[in-house]
């Protein structure tokens, strides 16, 4: 199953990293993947992060209540917004981004686009 099928998006959980990267580094710029899994703040890296210490503790169930909808990935440049849910889907926020041409990428690539 691929994540271009309707209503399977890219999870940050199960899908190949390789896919991933791919995705977030054609809409955000080349090199935007690694460069967020070396930073902190709103990156990847941080949403690992959080997945892991939630997996430890066991209050992954309580996650998108403390998190409302789950934490965020900063595009390049604080622009575009990608809200990880707890069971890993990522969705590309198109409030965060007012160009229908970027919303259709990001659908095509595998995110959840709302």
């Amino acid at each position: 199953m691929t994540t271009k099928q309707k209503g399977v998006f890219l999870n940050l959980l199960t899908t190949p990293k390789e896919e991933i990267r791919k995705a977030f580094d054609s809409i955000e710029r080349s090199g935007f993947y690694d460069s967020s899994m070396n930073q902190d703040g709103n990156t990847l890296k941080s949403v690992l992060e959080i997945f892991e210490q939630r997996k430890k503790d066991g209050s992954l169930d309580d996650y998108e209540e403390m998190c409302n909808v789950g934490p965020v990935i900063y595009g390049t440049g604080g622009g575009h917004r990608y809200f990880v849910y707890k069971d890993g889907h990522i969705r590309f926020s198109k409030y965060h981004c007012h160009c229908l041409e970027v919303w259709e990428k990001a659908a095509g690539l595998g995110f959840e686009v709302k």
